[in-house]
């Protein structure tokens, strides 16, 4: 079973918000999602104004409002939920060790969570469960964030366990590499300070 969990901006509304919701229905629908939860904390929208957002066709995912991500993980707490972060940098988190994408192993059932555009949304969040950063600057857009997460969970799931080891440790080697080359540029760098000192 896969759930998407996403929070509308506080200050969509109109079309914005039935444009916003369509997209992450259809987001939803390609990438084979079994429940689509919208977090909208709009005191006026109730689960009937919520529906007539959804394309007009028969739906084929369980769709959920609620006003908090905290009323969605109650719903739904047997559930193992995966917290996206979307920023280029590692975060840090209280006894929340976020994992690279790259080499993150996805659960068989699971709920993604990625909060809204405005980025701020999971930081408040202390439940227990897998928390995920995708190691890249140049992504703005939570849909498109999404969309790199579930393509990165479906090339996993073709790929057999030896060949998904073998790659998840070419990775890893890779990012040491490139680690090292940091390294050895920056004691360079000292080494050519400290020359022209003494010389």
């Amino acid at each position: 079973m896969i759930g998407i969990c996403y929070e509308f901006l506080e200050t969509s509304k109109g079309q914005a918000k039935t444009t916003t919701a369509q997209q992450w229905y259809r987001l939803a629908e390609n990438w084979s999602a079994d429940l689509l939860i919208m977090v909208d904390k709009s005191d006026s929208a109730g689960q009937v104004w919520f529906d007539t957002l959804l394309p007009q066709q028969p739906v084929k995912i369980d769709t959920v409002r609620v006003t908090s991500i905290a009323d969605a993980i109650f719903l739904h707490e047997d559930m193992e939920w995966v917290f996206v972060e979307r920023l280029g940098v590692k975060p840090t988190l209280e006894n929340q060790p976020a994992r690279n994408l790259f080499t993150y192993r996805h659960p068989e059932s699971a709920i993604y969570v990625f909060g809204s555009d405005q980025g701020a949304g999971l930081r408040g969040i202390r439940r227990p469960g897998h928390w995920v950063y995708v190691p890249s600057a140049g992504i703005s857009f939570v849909t498109h964030v999404a969309a790199a997460v579930l393509y990165d969970r479906a090339f996993k799931a073709t790929v057999s366990e030896k060949a998904w080891r073998v790659q998840t440790k070419e990775k890893e080697l890779n990012a040491q590499l490139e680690d090292a080359a940091i390294r050895e540029r920056d004691l360079r760098a000292k080494f050519n300070q400290l020359r022209a000192s003494v010389f």
